[in-house]
């Protein structure tokens, strides 16, 4: 960027695909996010949402992400199934 640009941003909070879906496509830079771990931790139904691994939820992140965007994810290591998330996103990405 330019020395002395002024930079904006947004934070949007509400249900992430609902907002997405009224986004433009390639019109985030980046993307910050900690999905639920689908654990039902303590009980809280949060948590076991569903959201984490609904493909339409990662659909809906790569079709806004603009092209060179970047995905900052906080998520959970199974050592049963490492990068299970990374895995969905990259798939979903590279579709034609």
């Amino acid at each position: 960027g330019t020395v002395g640009a002024r930079v904006t941003w947004t934070v949007l909070h509400s249900d992430c695909v609902e907002a997405m879906i009224a986004m433009e496509p390639a019109s985030v830079d980046a993307i910050v996010t900690d999905p639920p771990y689908e654990l039902g931790f303590m009980g809280k139904g949060w948590d076991k949402a569903g959201v984490s691994f609904d493909p339409a939820t990662w659909a809906a992140v790569c079709r806004v992400l603009k092209p060179g965007g970047r995905i900052f994810l906080l998520d959970l290591i199974d050592h049963n199934d490492p990068g299970r998330l990374v895995a969905l996103i990259y798939k979903l990405s590279n579709m034609a």
